[in-house]
């Protein structure tokens, strides 16, 4: 009875150590624009992640709407040695678009979102643990209905995308 306990506990803690490494949470903090952003990922394959990600940021060079998250859908190439870890994420997803209402026009509250960019993890231990810092290119795009509308030749409707450059450094569990 006791040799297959411990048989038994042998295998399992292979498969929870294993399960471990497949799976990835991403933590960040921005540094050049107040906000914050976690993203889960599992393993596909041995150089390719894919997961799900929230993200809020504020953005103070933006008139308005400057409040921005999003819930996107990642994709997470990476290559590395025994301490370093290079990888690109790409985000996309829908933006929530909240803040200041420009004057003149209503903004929709829900838009698109797109981010790219690469970062650099370095490994603490067996498991991938470790600190990271990402330079990224954050866009989303904003609708906005003129509330006077303008002589007809011209639409009511407008979009725009806004992209943004953010550093983060973060942690990677």
């Amino acid at each position: 009875m006791r040799s297959t306990l411990v048989i038994l506990l042998l295998i399992a803690g292979g498969y929870v150590a294993q399960a471990q490494s497949k799976r990835n949470i991403y933590c960040d903090v921005a540094i050049n624009s107040p906000g914050l952003s976690a993203t889960y990922t599992m393993k596909l394959t041995r150089h390719f992640d894919m997961g799900g990600g929230l993200s809020s940021y504020y953005f103070r060079q933006v008139n308005y709407g400057s409040s921005r998250s999003a819930i996107s859908f990642d994709l997470r190439p990476h290559w590395g040695a025994k301490k370093s870890l290079f990888f690109i994420f790409t985000d996309l997803g829908l933006a929530i678009n909240g803040g200041r209402q420009p004057y003149l026009a209503t903004m929709s509250p829900l838009g698109g979102h797109i981010a790219l960019g690469p970062g650099y993890c370095f490994r603490i231990n067996k498991k991938g643990m470790g600190p990271y810092l990402s330079l990224g290119m954050y866009g989303n795009t904003t609708h906005l209905r003129d509330t006077y509308p303008p002589p007809p030749p011209r639409s009511r409707m407008r979009a725009y995308l806004d992209v943004y450059g953010i550093m983060s450094v973060g942690f990677k569990f």
